[in-house]
């Protein structure tokens, strides 16, 4: 994914917390297994690479909280690499969101600004990521209970 395809999924972390926690609602179990482990597990390591690689891309930080389930599903199905029904793509996509944001807001709480410290070791701009993670912090981060 380029610079140009994560501006374009990009959005504020109010609106990411709103649409994760209304898809994320519908996850069952048998989403999983609709969608398979084979794309379950690209999924996953998808929005790793969203998360946690900022290096490649000079910089550019895009945050768990600040995608948009609804465009990063649109992209997935854009680039043919997932033949699944889009509700449960976007459900599963939703799912996985919230476990990484919950899991990032867990350990913005206990003061570690990065849960793979891949941000604070790559980014090339490092003091707007630490002011991102601040603002977290000062607004009062909960965890997303859907």
């Amino acid at each position: 994914m380029d610079i140009e395809s994560l501006s374009n999924i990009k959005c504020d972390h109010e609106e990411c917390i709103d649409l994760v926690k209304e898809f994320s609602k519908k996850y069952k179990k048998e989403h999983y297994h609709m969608l398979g482990p084979s794309v379950a597990n690209s999924i996953n390591r998808y929005i790793s690479v969203i998360c946690y690689s900022s290096d490649y891309l000079n910089g550019f930080c895009l945050m768990c909280d600040e995608i948009n389930p609804i465009k990063l599903t649109i992209y997935l199905e854009s680039i043919n690499e997932y033949k699944v029904d889009g509700d449960i793509l976007l459900i599963y996509v939703s799912y996985q969101l919230k476990k990484r944001i919950n899991e990032f807001y867990k350990e913005l709480k206990k003061g570690i600004y990065s849960v793979g410290v891949v941000h604070l070791k790559n980014t090339k701009d490092k003091s707007e990521y630490i002011k991102k993670c601040d603002d977290r912090i000062n607004s009062g981060l909960k965890l997303i209970r859907a």
